[in-house]
């Protein structure tokens, strides 16, 4: 089967984070199992694409919020406001809706895409689900949020995280029903957003 892997990040060398660990564990699975998967997304800043003849980068990102300025958080939340959408897919909000068609019908033919994760789905979610696409969740997005929320000691962080909760919520519900079939690394995960 041919496979397209549409994700927020594509794996670099050195890994950088759980989330890269996690597609790269997914990715080289679909590998040994004789798919052909091409991969989509960002790639971050000065780090080597560990999957190389199969990655094509929409550019450098760094989406960690931790490593970002106020001027640059305050950006993404007031993208994320204006555009009805999560702060995550905010980030990723570099790329037109018609750049990143024209990039994925660019890998025709194939099977079906994977979105991995809510953050890339709620950046260009008519594109993605406009093919046969399964969903991969990697955790309760919503409830990573509402955590966060819960446990941040300033108020306006505190209502960030709550509005981002309700927008992941919401896309994880619209994901659900669209995809053809989900996984998740967890069956807690998939059982909570799928009833699966």
């Amino acid at each position: 089967m041919r496979i397209v892997f549409a994700s927020s990040l594509i794996p670099t060398l050195p890994p950088d984070c759980g989330f890269e660990l996690a597609n790269r564990a997914f990715v080289e699975g679909l590998l040994r199992a004789g798919h052909d998967v091409q991969l989509i997304g960002f790639a971050l800043p000065d780090r080597e694409l560990l999957f190389h003849d199969r990655s094509h980068s929409l550019g450098t990102l760094d989406v960690k919020t931790a490593n970002a300025g106020t001027k640059q958080k305050l950006s993404w939340l007031t993208h994320a406001v204006r555009k009805n959408t999560s702060f995550a897919a905010a980030k990723l909000d570099l790329v037109s809706a018609r750049d990143f068609k024209s990039r994925i019908d660019a890998l025709a033919p194939f099977d079906v895409i994977v979105i991995n994760g809510a953050p890339v789905a709620g950046a260009v979610f008519e594109v993605l689900t406009s093919y046969p696409h399964i969903y991969v969740a990697h955790n309760q997005e919503a409830v990573a949020a509402r955590h966060a929320s819960e446990a941040s000691a300033a108020i306006t962080e505190k209502l960030m995280y709550r509005r981002e909760a309700a927008q992941l919520e919401r896309l994880e519900k619209r994901i659900a029903k669209t995809a053809s079939s989900a996984a998740a690394f967890t069956s807690e995960d998939l059982v909570a957003l799928f009833g699966a």
